[in-house]
């Protein structure tokens, strides 16, 4: 597999200065705004703080849902970043929801709002001296995370894994990962994606590009390669699909696929593996004219994406139903607490199933759940 870096400038030759789209916007937006509905905890039962803090050089977003029934017994901590991303919405009103399940149980979600995997390094730092939670989980795509994991465990701090995991045999030593198991979602989606809309029109060759905003993320790079053998094992040679960078923001990523795009007319298949490059293949498509000339797909279920499936420019999504992620989790840590650490965390495949034209009616209704 060919690749490409797309950088500020070559975009801005290819494109001409395009107009850049609307940067997404403040955590709190999100969660309480007119964007999403307020979480949806019984009144009295839980009790929400969200606040802003500085950690390190960090600026931090923290929501703490407290369970009303008495002084919290368990507190748990869970660390992040990018929580300010369209994607985490759903997360974000699903803490709430969690915690009112639990009785004497305190959850913290905490990191920064942007795409800043320091930030939540410089809350890792803090776990064990100073925040002391009863169990913790996190992002392990860095030997740092997976450091401060290993550690947490060796201190008595039971330690889990989200969204993004390490790899066997998992150095972090946590104890499960709940999460899409990210390689098989794409290449499922990826399948579904040529079966349905390739083979169809008779595409089974040509140039593709996988744009991703994050190379070396763990997580994202596993997309990258499913998308890839769904693709070769439909027909595409691997010397003709192309990973090209796409910009750590919304606004980049938008600018650079449209740039490529544009000056690769060449390409058939466009596919974004995230929330910033997704909508960004879909809405290029869009701008630039290319619907029925360029077929796209992508990962994360997004309302910018959802847009897209609806116009036709995406044509598979991966869904990876970001609302179950947190309440799973905190059952998992929960149980293992409760039972005095005899029952043990396990594995969650949170994500499932393909949003296309056929069904992306159900998912575009306004919910707290996407």
């Amino acid at each position: 597999m060919a690749e490409e870096k797309i950088t500020r400038r070559t975009s801005l030759k290819y494109a001409g200065g395009a107009a850049l789209a609307a940067v997404v916007g403040a955590v709190a937006g999100y969660a309480y705004g007119t964007s999403a509905p307020a979480p949806a905890a019984q009144p009295g039962l839980v009790k929400t703080v969200t606040e802003t803090q500085t950690v390190g050089s960090t600026q931090i977003t923290t929501m703490t849902a407290t369970n009303a029934y008495g002084s919290p017994k368990y507190k748990i901590d869970l660390l992040g970043y990018c929580l300010g991303v369209e994607f985490c919405i759903p997360m974000w009103n699903s803490l709430p929801d969690a915690v009112s399940l639990f009785p004497g149980l305190q959850v913290s979600w905490l990191g920064p709002s942007e795409c800043d995997p320091k930030g939540m390094l410089d809350i890792a730092a803090t776990i064990k001296d100073v925040r002391k939670p009863d169990a913790t989980a996190s992002y392990l795509d860095t030997p740092d995370m997976q450091k401060f994991c290993s550690e947490w465990i060796d201190a008595g701090i039971p330690s889990m894994s989200y969204l993004v995991d390490d790899n066997p045999p998992h150095p972090s030593k946590r104890l499960a990962y709940v999460g899409t198991a990210q390689y098989d979602a794409a290449y499922g989606t990826g399948t579904v994606f040529v079966n349905q809309y390739l083979k169809p029109k008779g595409i089974t060759s040509g140039k593709a590009v996988i744009f991703i905003h994050r190379p070396g993320a763990p997580d994202l790079e596993d997309r990258v390669k499913g998308f890839t053998q769904a693709l070769i094992d439909g027909g595409f040679k691997a010397a003709d699909i192309t990973k090209a960078a796409a910009g750590p923001e919304a606004a980049q990523s938008n600018d650079m696929a449209a740039a490529y795009l544009k000056a690769h007319s060449d390409v058939v298949v466009a596919a974004g593996v995230d929330g910033n490059t997704s909508p960004a293949v879909g809405e290029s498509i869009d701008a630039l004219g290319l619907h029925g000339k360029v077929l796209g797909m992508g990962f994360d279920l997004i309302p910018r994406s959802l847009t897209q499936v609806q116009k036709g420019n995406l044509l598979a999504l991966a869904n990876q139903q970001p609302y179950l992620i947190i309440p799973v989790l905190v059952m998992d840590l929960y149980m293992h607490l409760v039972s005095g650490k005899i029952l043990m965390p396990f594995d969650a495949n949170t994500g499932r199933g393909v949003v296309t034209a056929d069904n992306v009616g159900q998912y575009t209704a306004k919910s707290k759940f996407y």
